[in-house]
């Protein structure tokens, strides 16, 4: 009753991410000291990943957890004509393949406060392709982080919880051996509020952490923030809202990868449950980036797109 262990795997191949609902809505902003960013989207290009991770946490007294756990994930991007970067550059979407592994500590210190920390080791290897020079480019990128949070209910409705530490990033470019190495340090700031009530939800968060990975080549100062609501319009209907913004910037200038840019993003939907098992949801998506040095963004900056969704849940258990 006081251990939990979870493992899961995702897999999806495509060639258009608007086969995906709620791409755009970010994620992590329900009061906790976690937050997701996701920074460049290409929503054309073929994509490939997979993402496996597994964790566990154990309760090991009334007001204390520990807990961690491991992932892996791969991002691929099959077709390299629909990837790369402008001519006579390099700074296309990149391959990549990040490893990461992370342990926390959590203790309750009065009825409505907790406080603890986080530790998270991640291990990013990128690679972009230029088609018209041939060549590639790889940078490897190791971070380091230690957070200590702190968690405070002002009721068992609503709450705020920050976290603040500090980051040690090492970037090599394996590719490039008369590159030097670039390693530094960078504060990182997690700080998110969330409020739960009888007929609605409201969350906002704001993040500022180096990033690496996920179609963009090398480490990156990114700051992110996420507003969400939902509101009970009945006992069947809810309506949802989220926008998101987040921004890029190179954290190793001295070994030129990407310039950087802007993401902006924003869902409305609304869905109807018929019963327990089937749902219906309806929404509308926009996105607006700015990454002028990448063709597969720059030549599409805005995307949008209507969406409906049909759901049915079916279980049973698998017994003791």
């Amino acid at each position: 009753p006081h251990v939990t262990f979870n493992a899961e795997d995702f897999f999806y191949r495509t060639s258009n991410v608007f086969d995906q609902s709620s791409i755009f809505s970010g994620g992590g902003v329900n009061g906790s000291s976690q937050t997701s960013a996701t920074t460049i989207i290409a929503p054309f290009a073929q994509q490939l990943t997979n993402l496996a991770h597994a964790f566990f946490s154990y309760q090991f007294a009334r007001d204390g957890m520990i807990g961690g756990g491991g992932s892996d994930q791969v991002v691929d991007f099959p077709a390299p004509s629909s990837s790369t970067g402008l001519a006579n550059s390099n700074t296309g979407l990149a391959n990549s393949n990040e490893t990461g592994a992370w342990a926390f500590y959590n203790r309750r210190i009065s009825r409505m406060q907790y406080m603890g920390f986080s530790y998270q080791w991640t291990r990013t290897a990128a690679k972009a392709t230029s088609q018209q020079q041939a060549t590639s480019q790889r940078r490897d990128t190791q971070t380091n982080s230690l957070l200590p949070f702190y968690s405070f209910y002002f009721t068992k409705t609503a709450s705020v919880s920050i976290s603040g530490g500090a980051q040690h990033v090492s970037v090599t470019s394996p590719d490039s051996p008369d590159l030097p190495a670039s390693n530094l340090w960078s504060p990182e700031a997690d700080l998110s509020v969330g409020y739960q009530g009888k007929r609605g939800n409201l969350a906002a968060s704001y993040s500022h952490t180096i990033t690496s990975g996920e179609g963009l080549l090398g480490a990156f100062n990114t700051n992110f923030a996420n507003l969400a609501g939902g509101w009970n319009l009945s006992r069947t209907w809810i309506a949802n809202l989220s926008l998101s913004y987040a921004s890029t910037s190179n954290a190793t200038p001295q070994l030129f990868t990407f310039a950087g840019g802007n993401t902006v993003s924003g869902q409305a939907s609304i869905t109807h449950s018929f019963r327990e098992s089937l749902i219906v949801r309806a929404g509308y998506e926009r996105l607006h980036q700015d990454y002028s040095n990448t063709a597969i963004i720059s030549a599409i900056p805005d995307s949008s797109q209507v969406y409906g969704t049909i759901t049915y849940q079916f279980s049973k258990p698998l017994g003791k």
